[in-house]
């Protein structure tokens, strides 16, 4: 991929998209970089731009004031103008970006997907692939394992913002540890209300800082594709204890079942309504229970899935990926 000029739009904060696109830079090293600073936005989120300083490629600085505006910075559309494909995760931020000759790559989570005309779409999971536009290409978003990650001892959770219907199951998490006489730990990136049965802990600015504060992650998903701290804590060596919907048998985890419901997403299903599990809590904490006697016999499986999702297995697969939407 050494002759593609490859433009990318990252973010500098702690969020989810601002892990995922400092790891895409970090590993695809495009040749042009826009970086989004959240700094006129109300969300109040602290901005780490030093995370792309340091190299000898080219990175443009914005800010910007939300949904429907433009960049501020007057350099930074022709700068991703002039490459031969364009890769965003989410979404494009200024609309003006998206011109129907240049290739453009959207890399979305279906639950939130509103459509931005005619790029090219990539899904990271299976989950809900046939509800995006036909010819969406999956790409699987591989894990940092050169990050320092290290196992720490306790049940852990990873909470989702309050917005979004519970969908890391936070409560249902707390509940279940509790009835077996522990607390749960907690992380989470926004303020959130106390939870009965839960030690809320904050936030870590070293996102792989996060799984030293348990063995076991706790992640009775309602619903979702990508889960990045399932991958994230894999790599650190945690069990991982999920639901058991789709796509979540995809990972090296221990699945629990529940009563299927559903949830109102801006998604492509957002007329309708995406499925969803309520795990049951009584299973789930009697997995709990004994889930630490079953660590050697699954540490293997999930060393074996670092290994194979890493990205140094899966960074030739973001490149090839990347030429076919340069040559769409």
């Amino acid at each position: 991929m050494t002759d593609l000029r490859v433009g990318m739009i990252a973010r500098c904060d702690d969020t989810g998209l601002g892990t995922q696109t400092w790891e895409i830079w970090r590993h695809i090293q495009p040749a042009v970089t826009v970086v989004v600073d959240y700094d006129r936005l109300p969300a109040h989120l602290p901005q780490f731009r030093d995370r792309y300083a340091g190299t000898t490629k080219q990175v443009v600085y914005t800010t910007w004031k939300g949904v429907g505006t433009r960049f501020d910075n007057p350099k930074a559309m022709p700068v991703l103008r002039g490459c031969d494909v364009v890769f965003s995760v989410e979404t494009f931020y200024d609309p003006s970006l998206f011109n129907r000759t240049k290739p453009a790559v959207l890399y979305v989570n279906p639950e939130l997907f509103r459509g931005y005309g005619s790029p090219t779409y990539w899904a990271p999971t299976p989950w809900l692939l046939d509800k995006l536009p036909e010819g969406t290409r999956m790409v699987p978003f591989p894990v940092a394992a050169d990050r320092p990650f290290r196992r720490g001892e306790g049940f852990l959770h990873v909470a989702g913002r309050n917005a979004s219907y519970d969908r890391n199951g936070t409560r249902p998490a707390a509940e279940a540890v509790k009835r077996i006489g522990q607390f749960l730990r907690m992380l989470h990136q926004v303020d959130m209300p106390s939870i009965q049965g839960a030690i809320q802990l904050g936030a870590e600015h070293n996102y792989w800082d996060v799984y030293s504060h348990g063995d076991v992650l706790v992640m009775p998903r309602r619903y979702g594709g990508m889960c990045l701290p399932v991958q994230e804590a894999l790599a650190a060596g945690l069990q991982v204890v999920m639901t058991d919907i789709d796509p979540n048998p995809q990972w090296p985890v221990e699945l629990i079942g529940g009563a299927m419901s559903t949830v109102k997403t801006v998604g492509p299903e957002r007329h309708n309504r995406i499925p969803a599990m309520d795990v049951d809590v009584v299973a789930l904490a009697e997995c709990l229970r004994t889930i630490r006697d079953r660590q050697e016999e699954t540490h293997e499986a999930r060393q074996a899935w670092v290994r194979d999702n890493s990205w140094d297995t899966l960074l030739p697969v973001w490149q090839r990926a990347l030429e076919d939407a340069a040559n769409e």
